[in-house]
């Protein structure tokens, strides 16, 4: 029997690209993702950022490191303005780093 977060998981997989074990997801699409897990209270620790280099979709560096916020409405609302407000443009895609079981 699947948990509310693992049906929420399987249905986001449809809508991104699965690499290196994550969903890779438009940011938009991300920040779906985010608050329907917001309502299983279930805490995001951080977003990892990915572009296109040389036509290979590559891992950013940088990333969005919340694992020191340990409210999940504040981790969720800081991971909310930062991909609709501080997003680098070259960033094409993110997966959002979380508790999956």
């Amino acid at each position: 029997m699947f948990t509310a977060v693992q049906r929420i998981v399987e249905k986001y997989q449809a809508l991104g690209i699965m690499k290196a074990g994550e969903i890779l997801l438009e940011p938009s699409v991300a920040l779906s993702l985010m608050q329907e897990l917001q309502q299983e209270n279930n805490r995001i620790y951080g977003v990892d950022f990915w572009y296109y280099r040389d036509g290979q979709l590559v891992e950013d560096f940088n990333s969005l490191d919340l694992s020191d916020v340990k409210d999940p409405q504040a981790a969720a609302r800081i991971t909310q303005v930062f991909l609709s407000e501080y997003l680098p443009k070259n960033i094409v895609l993110v997966s959002l780093v979380f508790d999956d079981d």
